[in-house]
């Protein structure tokens, strides 16, 4: 997961633009992450 959020990180933009997307990925895995353990508990 790391590798994925730090190779979208390198893709250019400034700082600014990377930290945004790598908080909203980070949220996005978070909410997959979240949907998975929803599934494997019912």
């Amino acid at each position: 997961m790391h590798l994925i959020i730090f190779r979208h990180c390198q893709s250019g933009g400034s700082a600014t633009t990377n930290i945004t997307k790598h908080k909203y990925i980070t949220k996005k895995v978070t909410r997959v992450q979240t949907h998975i353990k929803e599934q494997n508990t019912e």
